[in-house]
């Protein structure tokens, strides 16, 4: 993806359509007008719980990131790597099978001066602790199992698939993270496929920058494991996140009346994991599809649950945990793109050579801009 405005926000489009488009199907598989109906009567209160829970999310979902940078001694600030880090939801939103989110955070963080081996590294790492969290959610939602298969038999395959996929790639990115054998397999399947008659010229010439990679990642991330409280403490914040981002339920459907006890705490959390699992490898932005046809089957096994509350909660925490977070990250990405707009100008007026990435100069340059953009605004003020 090319990182421009124009191209993003066509990019962000034609995303949108895609989810909308098979929210309107799913929602055409049941009664619109009573879902709508339920949806009005919705308890304020618990949805400002929701709405909670959501600015508590982010701010533990980037945490873990803003860790592993500080345990790497990257030099820069703590509110870029926050405005970075909540574009991720977005770029992951638009892109099939959610896979925006770490490249723009590469390119984005390369452009306030981290070198690309320090951000690839420290967001591999910050993605395997991600990984490991959600295996251990979703294992543990095994417990449930009978319960939420109960009107889902035909979706046993569905679940096996999507928890191999889960183990698959958690294991897949420790293996390419710490392991010399594994690293070696996957530069020798590289170089097998650059042989290959339909993907020799894509690959030409790229052997070489995936075994940089591989290496630089395998150096970086034993750096991080050297400090192992920081890698703790990353793991604490991103459970904590994805305990938050699984809850958010429980809340949804009491707002819509549904007398719940916190006997069903977890069984609601839990729940939320399970169906997450299940649809994990949807090539569609978001799982769109995918994640409201499970969460609305799992959950319609609560007790007084009818098929329009069930659809009504499903709508209430795609709109919390998806939709919300597309439009808080895209602007994210807008603020990031007019600081970048000032950094430009201010080079350009200043007839300033742009730096490298990541030495001293171009640390310093940032930290100049910084500050004459808070100038700036305290002016305006």
């Amino acid at each position: 993806m090319k990182y421009n405005m124009s191209s993003v926000i066509k990019k962000a489009i034609l995303g949108g359509i895609v989810v909308i488009f098979a929210f309107i199907i799913i929602l055409s598989f049941n009664d619109i007008k009573t879902t709508i109906n339920v949806i009005k009567k919705a308890n304020v209160e618990n949805l400002l719980i929701c709405l909670g829970i959501v600015v508590a999310y982010l701010f533990f979902y980037v945490l873990s990131l803003h860790i592993l940078m500080r345990s790497r001694k990257i030099n820069i600030r703590t509110r870029d790597i926050y405005l970075i880090g909540i574009t991720e939801p977005f770029f992951n939103g638009i892109t099939p099978s959610s896979s925006g989110g770490q490249p723009f955070q590469m390119y984005a963080y390369y452009r306030r001066g981290v070198s690309l081996k320090d951000s690839s590294v420290t967001l591999l790492m910050n993605f395997i602790v991600f990984m490991l969290g959600n295996n251990i959610f979703a294992f543990t939602s095994l417990i449930y199992y009978d319960e939420y298969v109960a009107k889902i038999p035909n979706f046993t395959w569905i679940v096996i698939f999507g928890f191999a996929m889960n183990f698959f790639i958690l294991f897949f990115f420790l293996a390419l993270a710490l392991s010399k054998h594994a690293r070696n397999i996957m530069i020798a399947f590289v170089g097998w496929l650059s042989r290959r008659k339909l993907l020799k010229k894509v690959l030409a010439g790229k052997q070489e920058k995936f075994i940089q990679y591989c290496d630089g990642v395998q150096e970086g991330c034993k750096a991080i494991l050297k400090n192992p409280l920081a890698f703790i403490l990353a793991f604490i914040s991103k459970m904590i996140a994805i305990a938050l981002y699984n809850v958010l339920p429980f809340y949804g459907m009491r707002a819509l009346g549904l007398d719940l006890s916190y006997d069903y705490f977890f069984y609601v959390m839990l729940g939320t994991a399970f169906a997450t699992a299940m649809v994990i490898w949807m090539p569609t932005p978001g799982a769109v599809g995918g994640i409201e046809l499970a969460f609305s089957s799992i959950f319609i096994t609560l007790p007084g649950t009818t098929k329009a509350i069930a659809t009504a909660g499903m709508c209430i925490w795609r709109l919390y945990t998806f939709y919300l977070l597309l439009i808080v990250g895209f602007s994210c990405y807008m603020i990031f793109e007019m600081k970048e707009k000032k950094y430009r100008k201010y080079l350009a007026e200043h007839e300033i050579e742009k730096p490298e990435n990541n030495d001293e100069a171009a640390i310093d340059t940032v930290e100049v801009i910084n500050e004459n953009n808070e100038n700036d605004e305290k002016e305006e003020l």
